[in-house]
């Protein structure tokens, strides 16, 4: 029985997941969601916040895929740590890229 692999997955995850930060970003009980203390200070900057994780997350969801077909085309696969190498780094520049908006929507 072929299983699917486990990069697979997590593309689908992340899609999931920034679907669901786009359609319940103004419910700040949800579980999944991006939370700072810059983010917390109202609904209107956990919105904001929220929506721009969710695309984040889409994109890295489908960047990842491109990454993995790409490299599959090419007979090639990623290891365990290149893998997460790519999502850590792409998380920590939306993290960056949250905060940085956040400050300049709210005029911090």
């Amino acid at each position: 029985m072929d299983t699917m692999p486990l990069e697979y997955k997590l593309v689908i995850i992340f899609i999931v997941a920034g679907i669901l930060n786009l359609l319940l970003k103004r419910n700040r009980n949800w579980v999944l969601g991006y939370r700072s203390t810059r983010c917390l200070k109202s609904h209107d900057r956990f919105a904001y916040a929220n929506r721009i994780f969710g695309w984040g997350l889409i994109i890295l969801g489908l960047m990842y895929l491109g990454t993995l077909v790409y490299l599959a085309h090419g007979g090639d696969e990623l290891t365990g740590w290149e893998s997460a190498f790519i999502i850590v780094g792409y998380l920590a520049l939306l993290f960056i890229l949250i905060e940085y908006k956040l400050s300049k929507a709210f005029k911090e």
